[in-house]
């Protein structure tokens, strides 16, 4: 019996992907969250599916609560108890996510043995559960992919010295004890990781993939439009300095091209935690059923215009279908238009460089180069938008 998680609608459909290509006819069970937009129509299309004996949905919006009070601004002038005092507290956050895992304990998945265990990135407040079943009941535990996040070096599966010494004086962590990771394009990934690295196959049950999300055209944002704007989920963390200031320079650069948007047939997809609304938008698009990433699979890419910062949705149509729609990565631009004083931040500095590894990861896997563009003003934005329309 094998054990799946999925907290998003992208690990959704990594998680169906992966079912009906290497463990099609093995038994196992689904557990999900409440922590995405309409995860109650994606539970209800689990359940319909047939693939899972069982499929559970946690309520956990309450992770995302105690999350949001741990992201704590540093400052790389702050004295030493500044520093102290911000890594205690988000300590603490951490230790709060530790102790709701005995809320789960009511739930049957907890008590089962699994042979195997399917996760994306770190189960916040079910650390110690897949440690148990680790090194208790033998269980052997499997990373399926995740986006973009596999191409950062911090990557919360890399391993780093300080996890090593933890390691030598017995410390137990989950990424030390992975039996492998599924990755769809592995050769374009430069992290080492301490697995073993196994390609997973793009999806092609197309009538199956159909089935599960009720496919029809007419939902199909992505035939319907020459191009999307993706946006971000910076507008979420309006209470941060730096990212509810990069949410704010993303809405204007947006509205000051509505116009060459709306002429173009474009479409904006707002990200599931967008706290803003673009003016002047004229199609827009929210909190969807059929996700972006699976509409891959029924319609080509190519020929489209593709727009955001630097989103795991830049990343699919390459690295998962082969494909090569035209690519604008605005995170220069969106960087570049933030405040002197914003800047000196870590936070933004982490941010910056994430996007650019991205950037870069994505630029050096396209064979037509001349397609992808990263822009630093508004005016060579404006330009590119111009000559490829």
């Amino acid at each position: 019996m094998d054990l799946y998680f999925a907290f998003g609608t992208y690990q959704f459909f990594n998680v169906i992907n992966l079912k009906l290509h290497e463990y099609k006819n093995e038994q196992a069970d689904l557990l999900m969250t409440d922590c995405f937009p309409k995860a109650k129509v994606f539970y209800e299309r689990a359940v319909e599916s047939g693939l899972f004996e069982n499929v559970w949905l946690l309520q956990a919006s309450f992770i995302d609560e105690v999350f949001e009070k741990s992201l704590i601004l540093s400052e790389p002038n702050d004295n030493f108890f500044r520093k102290l005092n911000n890594k205690l507290t988000r300590n603490f956050q951490k230790y709060i996510l530790f102790a709701t895992e005995k809320q789960y304990r009511s739930y049957p998945f907890y008590k089962k043995r699994y042979g195997r265990i399917f996760i994306a990135g770190m189960v916040q407040g079910l650390e110690y559960y897949l440690l148990y079943q680790i090194f208790k009941r033998k269980s052997k535990l499997f990373i399926y992919e995740d986006g973009t996040a596999q191409l950062v070096p911090n990557s919360s599966f890399a391993i780093s010295p300080s996890d090593r010494i933890k390691d030598f004086f017995g410390f137990k962590q989950v990424k030390q004890h992975i039996s492998g990771m599924y990755l769809y394009a592995p050769e374009h990934i430069s992290i080492k990781y301490h697995c073993p690295i196994i390609k997973q196959q793009p999806p092609s049950e197309i009538e199956a993939m159909k089935k599960i999300y009720h496919y029809d055209i007419k939902d199909d944002y992505l035939a319907t439009h020459n191009g999307i704007y993706i946006g971000s989920g910076y507008s979420a963390y309006l209470s941060r300095s730096v990212f509810g200031n990069l949410g704010s320079i993303e809405k204007e650069i947006v509205e000051e091209n509505s116009s060459i948007l709306n002429q173009n047939n474009f479409i904006v997809k707002y990200h599931p935690s967008a706290k803003l609304t673009f003016e002047h938008v004229e199609d827009e698009i929210r909190d969807v059923l059929i996700p972006y990433e699976a509409l891959g699979l029924f319609s080509k890419m190519d020929d489209k215009i593709l727009i955001g910062i630097s989103s795991t949705a830049l990343y699919v149509p390459k690295f998962i279908y082969n494909q090569e729609p035209y690519l604008i990565f605005i995170h220069r631009l969106l960087f570049s238009n933030i405040s002197d004083d914003l800047k000196k931040y870590i936070e933004y500095q982490e941010e910056y460089r994430v996007a650019e590894i991205i950037y870069d990861t994505i630029y050096r896997g396209y064979h037509n180069k001349n397609k992808i563009f990263a822009p630093e003003t508004k005016e060579e934005f404006k330009k590119i938008l111009e000559d490829i329309l």
